[in-house]
C-alpha cells in the first residue's frame, strides 16, 4: 500500500513540475530519461539488423521483441512536435490537422478526398507506433474492410488482392479514388 501511494505521490509530482524540474526528479528513478533541452532519446531508432535509420514510419530498437513501425519524431523523443510539452502534453491541433502540418502533401492536388482521411488521420493509423507499415491500425485489408463491404467489393472487383493496388487511400484526382 506504501509503495503505491509513493507510486501516486511521484504522479502528482512530477506531473504539476516544469519539464526541467521533471528531469531532475525522474533521471534520478529512470535510466535513460532524455533532457528536456535535447528534445530527443537518447539513441537512435534501429532496424532489426541492428542500422541506424533515419526515416519515418522505422521499426524500433528491439529486435528481439515483435517488430514495430514507429512514427520518427516519437522514435527520436521529439514529443513537441506533436503535443504541448510545456504543461499538460495536449496535441497542437485538433483532427488532421495536427498531421497535415508535416504531411502536407497526402491531399494536395485532390479531386476526390477519402472521408476518413479528410476527418482525422487516426481513424486509419496509429500516431507513435504499429506493427503494420505505415502505422496503420490493421493490415490494409481489414482497415479497408472496416467500413466497405467485403462481399459487395467482391461482387464488383472479382477477387481483391489488395485494395491500394488500385485505390489511393487518401485522395486521387480520378473518381473512385483510382490510381493515376
Amino acid at each position: 500500500m506504501k509503495r503505491w501511494l509513493i507510486y501516486i505521490g511521484l504522479v502528482v509530482l512530477l506531473g504539476g513540475c516544469s519539464p526541467a524540474a521533471r528531469y531532475k526528479i525522474a533521471r534520478v528513478i529512470f535510466d535513460g530519461v532524455p533532457s528536456p533541452s535535447s528534445g530527443k532519446m537518447e539513441g537512435k531508432a534501429k532496424s532489426p539488423t541492428g542500422k541506424n535509420q533515419e526515416k519515418p514510419g522505422v521499426p524500433s530498437p528491439k529486435p528481439s521483441s515483435p517488430i514495430f513501425y514507429t512514427h520518427y519524431p516519437y522514435a527520436e523523443g521529439s514529443c513537441d512536435n506533436c503535443h504541448n510539452s510545456q504543461a499538460s502534453n495536449q496535441l497542437l491541433a485538433k483532427g488532421n490537422k495536427l498531421c497535415l502540418t508535416c504531411h502536407n502533401d497526402v491531399l494536395t492536388g485532390a479531386k476526390v478526398v477519402h472521408p476518413p482521411a479528410e476527418a482525422d488521420c487516426l481513424i486509419c493509423h496509429e500516431p507513435h507506433r504499429s506493427k503494420n507499415a505505415n502505422l496503420l491500425k490493421q493490415p490494409v485489408e481489414a482497415l479497408c474492410f472496416s467500413c466497405h463491404d467485403k462481399k459487395d467489393m467482391e461482387e464488383k472487383h472479382g477477387q481483391i488482392i489488395l485494395c491500394t493496388n488500385c485505390h489511393n487511400p487518401h485522395q486521387s484526382k480520378e473518381e473512385y479514388l483510382l490510381k493515376e
